[in-house]
């Protein structure tokens, strides 16, 4: 049933921008207002728009669904090139300004669920290695003996000491 999601998600980030971008035609062609100053939208940027606001939408629904590294890394930077598209298109005229609007909401719903996962995905791997730690702790037949050495420095009578820590287990 989760797999279902994300084509969905794709459906309908695609619906949102066709809607925005029909609108901004129409009204450049006089479909709804017979307007000389409301231009249409470029057709790179159109495209650039729906491609970045299918892939906000679907990496925001992956990475709220199941947070992964990987998939909040992804959603970050899509989120970002989202943000930046549409920032760079809020100065045109009003189709543009619409389409790069949406735009950059899209991209900040992205990138938030992008962190989200980042967030969630760290706080699931640091809980199984505690729970990992204990278990092997509890469940073994012996005390764990070890030694560990590593680098310390400090001061010794005013001046700066460097050398080797080494703290042994028994």
């Amino acid at each position: 049933m989760r797999r279902g999601l994300v084509p969905v998600s794709f459906l309908i980030g695609s619906v949102l921008q066709v809607a925005a971008l029909q609108s901004a035609s129409a009204q450049s062609r006089g479909g709804f207002f017979n307007d000389g100053n409301r231009d249409g939208v470029s057709s790179g940027f159109a495209l650039s728009a729906i491609g970045l606001g299918s892939a906000a939408v679907a990496t925001s629904a992956v990475n709220l669904i199941h947070p992964t590294y990987l998939g909040g890394f992804i959603g970050l930077m899509v989120g970002t090139a989202g943000i930046a598209v549409g920032a760079d298109h809020l100065d045109g005229n009003h189709g543009t300004e619409q389409v790069g609007s949406l735009t950059l909401g899209l991209g900040v719903v992205s990138a938030f669920t992008g962190v989200y996962a980042l967030v969630k995905a760290h706080e699931r791997e640091q809980s199984r290695g505690r729970d990992r730690d204990r278990d092997r702790w509890r469940h073994s037949p012996r005390r764990r003996h070890g030694m560990e050495l590593m680098p310390d420095m400090g001061l010794q009578r005013g001046s700066p000491a460097v050398g080797l820590r080494v703290h042994t287990d028994f």
